[in-house]
């Protein structure tokens, strides 16, 4: 993966980035539904709160936050649904390079979650 940082590169080469439920420093990956009421205890943006309080009760969806484990900060989160498309999206970086990150690690989820679908059907 090259999304311009070698140090993040170094990070998703050793942790992956995963479509379905998971956990480590890097990213955590959260099952949710639309009109969840714990994320209201996240700490989520307003805007992600938005996005999950738009769909109804049923409707599956996928919380996404990824971290920057060497500096202990949030890099990005998004809110897919279980076909892979991104509903919300929030780029925590403030520097260009973390935000070209970004936008590259949103690229591979979408297709993490594609594969993982197509490897369930």
């Amino acid at each position: 993966m090259h999304t311009g940082l070698k140090t993040l590169d170094a990070v998703i080469t050793r942790w992956g980035i995963a479509g379905a439920d998971t956990e480590n420093p890097f990213q955590t990956c959260t099952r949710m539904t639309g009109k969840d009421p714990s994320a209201l205890r996240m700490q989520l943006p307003y805007c992600i709160l938005q996005q999950i309080n738009l769909h109804s009760p049923g409707t599956p969806l996928l919380l996404h936050r990824f971290y920057v484990p060497y500096k202990e900060q949030r890099l990005a989160c998004f809110v897919t649904d279980l076909q892979g498309n991104v509903l919300e999206r929030v780029f925590y970086g403030k520097d260009r390079r973390y935000w070209q990150a970004s936008q590259v690690i949103e690229k591979a989820l979408c297709v993490a979650i594609r594969k993982e679908l197509r490897l369930a059907a």
